[in-house]
């Protein structure tokens, strides 16, 4: 009986018999090689990738049986492994990387176990799912015993190599450790790899080939366990107390083998798929002239006051960036205090100085999709959120489903807003070493504050608690029995209650409202920006009166900010009545007062129940924290709406405000340009811990050559103009351009003039005009996106139907067709 595999017949029910535990076998290595040419990193981004995306993969060569099965323990001198492994260039490859990313392995005492179906070290001929298993089955019995300390495990079809020590032997050599192979039952919330019932199989990823051996499960179960990250992409936030897998096989003769992995909790392993991290170069001088001699001779570091950054994917466009900035810095004399050169190119003659505030956003800017290339490239971080939050994939989960199964619930929205700005405060601490002086939140934000930053604790029991007491299903949100009790309506009658965002000045939309007693201003963006919300009619009167341009029903209506909060403020007050931790040497700011405070138990309470009943003001805020002394804003939590509105309220006095999340564009470089800005400003911040996560997501998959070089073929291009019969090229018509309006149409000076087409006109990004016009696009490019994955559904079943249909023609070829007389 294997000590790792369990065997069973049947059915896949996770029983069969069981052997006495062995000592826990650690897979350090792995190496995948599925087509000519890819690599590892090339599988884990096909297996991480979104559902119905498929690889290419190699074909299987010969026909071969299992029954030929052979496994085979040979030394392993590593020095000459070219001569000792076999001839198969792909396996070659795979055992390669698997070797290298294990590193240090003593040749005399390792095992080399080759699951193939024939006898030929060559590995002509295909395997089945018992091949790859048995041959780790091998190796793990040989670790158990002693017999060697180190197993390099291989098959073919595709090419799988992994590399296993005993655990306790590889945590001795800290050595990484993508899971450990266990002989115990599958915990309740185990995820299931493999063909059984409900388990994740891989041929819905790749093609049959590659789903032909058991030790592509295997392997799929470890680097997902690694990388914290489900196949679809989906990072895996449910721990419980530590993540499991199992993986079930059926062999041919109906023969199930299970085989159980467990996480490492201190080995995690970032990944990057579409994009990369790109690198941040920081380059400094005692005045611009030394800052420049320092971007001729290419010589980042010091700590100089003039400061230049550059953010670039990789050296070539560091250096296209450094040969720029050297351009401008040259021509530009000491009168400019701070300079954008380009994207991801900053600088300054002199740090700002003062203080540094963490700034947390309101409750209505969660989106699909948010904080996942940060927990793809930082998954450990994931822990760091288990050990606050045991709801975390039901609060967030539904970001980052490809299709959800239902729209999140009010409660779900609010919890993943605190859940990600949890997350972003783990990164600012752990990664890049922040340390503020103020905190400051937008609504929702004072009580994100409180936990991100030690506060409070257990996010998720506040939640809880709202949420029996009915706050965002039937008080604030859902029927708005508070606004119905507040309005001395009837118990029969129905509230619609909406929020509106709106891009207009403060004093004409005040006037508008004060004809509408059951519409209030709820917060107060900017001078120009801000919030309205009440009864649906009466919004929609106003929004008809100001310009439906200027409005964005925001899809986010909650009754709070204004006095229809009453009825339920004293639940409200218990709710946030929680234990209390100080956090010496932070001040937060509260919209009660517009002030700072110290935060205690009865404080809190209070001065979330008197913000949560009137009108919030950030300008008011952000004013008392600029005579305060902070000077630097730091965004924590989805989008950037709050950075955008701290840029207008402050104008031209020196001060950064940047973000940590952005919506749009690539999360990775804003998350880079983020961090560089930070340092030119002359924030204390860790840019070599990130630069050490990016190095390690560019390094190149260890690997060596295979085929022989041959000659580079000239270019050819797959699109051109277009051709008639005899290759003359047609001109195409010109594209539709809208008219030019006359100087005799342009409206008088002050009038609101709607536009004439359903869609907003665009506007500057960080202006409010500009961020509702973004919101529609939005709107419609989810609405496109929901359409395009309908019709790729439809294409899959399409291909698959096709494919049943020749397997069916295969089968009656093979069988005969009856001859006509029959």
């Amino acid at each position: 009986m294997s000590p790792v595999a369990r065997h069973h017949s049947g059915h896949d029910d996770g029983g069969g018999l069981t052997v006495p535990a062995p000592a826990p076998i650690a897979i350090i290595g792995i190496g995948v090689c599925e087509a000519e040419g890819r690599s590892t990193s090339d599988f884990v981004g096909a297996l991480f990738q979104a559902p119905g995306a498929s690889l290419p993969v190699a074909a299987a060569n010969g026909t071969g049986h299992s029954d030929l099965l052979a496994i085979r323990v040979m030394p392993l001198q590593v020095a000459g492994l070219a001569d000792r492994l076999p001839a198969d260039a792909s396996l070659r490859q795979a055992a390669h990387e698997a070797l290298a990313v294990a590193g240090g392995i003593a040749a005399a005492r390792t095992g080399v176990f080759i699951g193939i179906p024939g006898q030929d070290a060559g590995l002509s001929g295909t395997t089945r799912h018992s091949d790859g298993l048995a041959a780790l089955n091998a190796a793990a019995r040989a670790l158990t015993a002693g017999e060697c300390e180190t197993a390099l495990v291989l098959t073919a079809g595709p090419a799988i190599a992994m590399v296993l020590q005993r655990l306790d032997a590889a945590r001795t050599t800290h050595r990484r450790i993508y899971a450990s192979l266990i002989d115990v039952p599958p915990a309740e919330t185990a995820a299931r790899w493999g063909t059984g019932s409900g388990h994740r199989d891989l041929s819905g990823q790749f093609e049959p080939s590659a789903t032909a051996s058991g030790l592509l499960h295997v392997a799929s179960a470890a680097l997902s366990l690694f990388h914290r990250t489900l196949p679809d992409g989906r990072p895996w936030l449910i721990r419980n107390p530590v993540r499991t897998a199992q993986v079930s096989l059926a062999d041919p003769s109906g023969v199930w083998q299970s085989i159980e992995l467990l996480e490492e909790t201190d080995s995690a392993g970032g990944w990057a798929q579409s994009e990369c991290l790109p690198i941040i170069r920081l380059y400094t001088g005692a005045d611009r002239l030394a800052l420049i001699r320092a971007l001729e001779m290419d010589l980042a570091g010091g700590d100089g006051p003039v400061r230049l950054a550059i953010v670039a994917p990789d050296g070539l466009t560091n250096d296209k960036q450094r040969l720029r900035a050297l351009d401008v810095l040259r021509q530009t004399g000491d009168e400019k205090t701070a300079l954008t050169i380009a994207d991801g190119v900053y600088y300054r003659r002199a740090p700002i100085g003062g203080e540094l505030a963490l700034v947390f956003p309101g409750s209505a800017v969660g989106y699909p999709g948010m904080g996942r290339s940060l927990l793809h490239v930082w998954p450990e971080l994931i822990d760091q959120l288990a050990d606050q939050s045991n709801g975390a994939d039901a609060a967030i989960g539904w970001a980052y489903a490809a299709q959800p199964a239902h729209a999140p619930n009010l409660s779900q929205r609010l919890r993943s807003v605190c859940v990600l700005s949890l997350l972003h405060r783990f990164f600012s601490d752990t990664v890049l070493g922040l340390r503020p002086q103020a905190a400051i939140g937008l609504s929702l934000g004072e009580t994100n504050a409180l936990f991100a930053l030690g506060v409070w604790q257990d996010p998720d029991s506040l939640y809880d608690a709202s949420d029996r007491a009915g706050m965002f299903s039937k008080y604030l949100a859902g029927t708005f029995e508070a606004a119905r009790q507040t309005w001395g309506l009837p118990a029969t009658a129905a509230v619609t209650w909406t929020n509106w965002r709106v891009a207009a000045d403060r004093r004409d939309v005040e006037a508008l409202i004060a004809d509408e007693p059951r519409v209030h201003v709820l917060i107060v963006n900017t001078p120009d920006d801000m919030v309205f919300g009440g009864d649906d009619a009466a919004c929609q009167r106003i929004a008809d009166r100001i310009g439906r341009h200027r409005c964005l029903a925001l899809g986010f209506d909650l009754t709070v900010h204004c006095p229809e909060l009453a009825p339920v403020a004293d639940v409200w007050r218990r709710c946030h009545h929680r234990e209390t931790k100080p956090v010496p040497g932070v001040r937060f700011y509260t919209h009660a007062t517009g002030s700072h405070y110290e935060p205690t138990a009865d404080l809190i309470a209070e001065h979330l129940t008197t913000q949560a009943l009137q009108t919030i003001e950030l300008p008011v805020v952000i004013e008392n924290a600029w005579r305060d002394g902070v000077r630097i804003f730091v965004e924590h939590g989805p989008q950037a709406s709050t950075t955008a509105c701290i840029t207008r309220i402050l104008g031209e006095r020196d001060h950064l405000a940047v973000s940590l999340d952005r919506a749009t564009g690539s999360p990775l470089q804003h998350l880079g340009n983020t961090i560089a800005r930070l340092a030119v400003a002359g924030v204390a911040i860790d840019i070599a811990a990130y630069n050490r996560r990016a190095e390690q997501l560019k390094a190149p998959s260890p690997g060596f050559a295979i085929q022989p070089a041959t000659a580079a073929a000239l270019p050819s291009f797959r699109h051109g103009p277009p051709r008639d019969a005899d290759g003359r090229q047609q001109m195409v018509p010109a594209p539709w351009l809208p008219p030019i309006t006359s100087p005799g149409d342009a409206p008088e000076a002050g009038a609101i003039t709607p536009p004439t087409t359903d869609m907003p006109p665009a506007g500057p990004e960080d202006h409010p005009l500009g961020q509702i016009y973004a919101a529609h696009v939005l709107a419609q490019t989810n609405a496109h996106q929901d359409l395009m994955a309908g019709l790729a559904a439809q294409g899959e079943a399409h291909r698959r139907y096709i494919a049943a249909a020749q397997r069916g023609l295969q089968a009656f070829a093979v069988a005969g067709s009856p001859s006509p007389s029959a």
